[in-house]
């Protein structure tokens, strides 16, 4: 397809911690070449969750490459954006919603004041892996931020309409 392998024309910038590591990018071209990259029944060295033959989980694992750390990045940059351009935000607000079962809701990413006619504003940064959200192996995009999009709003869009 158009673009599929323009990751491989990314310029290296070091200083913002955007490169992926060499298990990464193993994974990455396994997966375009369709070549398995681990056995069936394989386990994670680093989380001990099962893999898949093709590697999906190594690109995205969490104890590896930190998407915490991508994902708190993410959230301070929209937060530092705000500041520098005089709009009032905060980080890591609770906004006191809680679940079906009582317990309190993760705090929102950011909290911008005022924004949209004078109404306050949440964003939630979510880092999803491009390979997951769908019921079988697909090389069509956007299947993991449709269902990431669709877990967020059922967690969260009635209570934030309300």
């Amino acid at each position: 397809m158009k673009h599929a392998l323009d990751f491989l024309l990314v310029i290296h910038v070091p200083g913002l911690n955007k490169q992926i590591g060499s298990r990464q990018f193993s994974a990455i071209l396994c997966d375009r070449l369709g070549i398995p990259l681990f056995e069936p029944d394989s386990l994670c060295p680093f989380c001990k969750r099962e893999m898949d033959v093709f590697g999906d989980h190594a690109v995205h694992c969490t104890n590896e490459i930190g998407l915490k750390f991508l994902h708190d990045l993410v959230r301070d940059t929209i937060a530092d954006m705000c500041y520098r351009a005089g709009v009032p935000a905060r980080k890591k607000v609770d906004l006191g919603f809680l679940t079906k079962n009582g317990t309190s809701l993760r705090p929102a990413d950011v909290l911008v004041l005022n924004w949209d006619n004078g109404r306050d504003v949440c964003f939630d940064v979510t880092i999803v892996s491009p390979f997951g959200g769908s019921n079988g192996r697909t090389l069509e995009g956007g299947h993991a931020i449709r269902d990431a999009v669709n877990r967020k709003n059922t967690k969260y869009l009635e209570k934030c309409t309300a």
